[in-house]
């Protein structure tokens, strides 16, 4: 950690649970999210029932977009002292190698047969349609 950064205390943090003054812990990061709450999205009733504590597991379970992840920085007050709780270090923040975009293991004519075979029946049938032939 750099000298720059607060120490929190998990007391500290408990203070904060107002809507006036509203704190949560996210991945041993602590925010100030007050002035966030008419703005977020799932609505202020989210934010205050974790409130003055680590919120880490309720924000990974909701899934937010990278945005939203970017804009956390501007309330950031410091570190949670002693970093995230327990029962969140066994849950790693994600990250982007996970979601890696893994090629496909279909060959470049496997993937291609269905559409292909789409576009022919389509034509027949037009074919059959416009100069009524039938069968």
């Amino acid at each position: 950690m750099s000298e720059g950064k607060k120490i929190i205390s998990h007391e500290e943090l408990a203070k904060h649970t107002s809507s006036d003054d509203l704190w949560m812990a996210i991945y041993g990061k602590v925010y100030d999210i007050t002035s966030f709450l008419d703005d977020h999205p799932g609505g202020d009733e989210v934010l205050k029932d974790t409130a003055g504590r680590d919120a880490t597991v309720e924000f990974d379970d909701v899934g937010h977009s990278d945005e939203a992840v970017d804009m956390m920085e501007q309330y950031y007050v410091g570190e949670l002292e002693g970093g995230a709780k327990k029962e969140t270090n066994t849950r790693a923040a994600p990250q982007a190698d996970n979601f890696a975009v893994r090629p496909s293991q279909q060959s470049k004519w496997q993937r291609l047969f269905i559409p292909i075979v789409v576009i022919v029946l389509t034509l027949v049938i037009r074919y059959v349609i416009v100069n009524g032939i039938l069968f």
